[in-house]
């Protein structure tokens, strides 16, 4: 279960992270607050997920 969150937070990361780049290189100037709602706010919940996920004991 630990791995599955890390890679799936890892994943939203980049996403969010990635589409939040292409816009902001895309010239969207006067839409930068709305483009960093729209990927700052699933950045930040992946990397909550990930730090959680890191925390969490290994089954062994």
């Amino acid at each position: 279960m630990r791995t599955f969150l890390m890679v799936f937070s890892i994943l939203i990361m980049v996403f969010s992270g990635g589409c939040s780049l292409y816009f902001l290189l895309g010239g969207m100037g006067p839409y930068i607050s709305f483009v960093f709602v729209l990927g700052g706010i699933p950045f930040v919940v992946g990397l909550v997920i990930f730090l959680l996920a890191r925390r969490m004991q290994k089954k062994t």
